[in-house]
């Protein structure tokens, strides 16, 4: 047995390779250039697909896409900022509401 940490006479998927699959592979010419079987080119191949997957959820990395400036507020100044934004939308559907009332007409 050449897993870690396993009970005695426990086989892993990676013991199965080595033992039956691996031996296999290169008796059918799989194990010379530039067919290689290797753990490690597996290995490196696990590695590249990790560094472009994992950075994606890493959220200790600060957002590059971040708009700059945008900080905490204080809250007077938030809630001054949604009745601006919030008289802005309302202005828009008095337009969109005429618009619609003189189509009908």
């Amino acid at each position: 047995m050449k897993g870690k940490a396993m009970p005695e006479g426990v086989i892993t998927e990676a013991d199965t390779c080595r033992e039956f699959v691996t031996p296999r592979l290169v008796e059918a010419g799989w194990g010379t250039a530039p067919h290689t079987i290797g753990e490690q080119t597996a290995r490196a191949a696990q590695a590249e697909g990790d560094s472009l997957y994992w950075p994606i959820y890493n959220l200790d990395i600060k957002n590059p896409n971040a708009k700059a400036g945008l900080e905490h507020a204080e809250p007077k100044d938030l809630i001054a900022a949604m009745r601006s934004h919030e008289a802005e939308v309302m202005r828009l559907l008095g337009e969109i509401e005429a618009l619609v009332t003189e189509v009908q007409a």
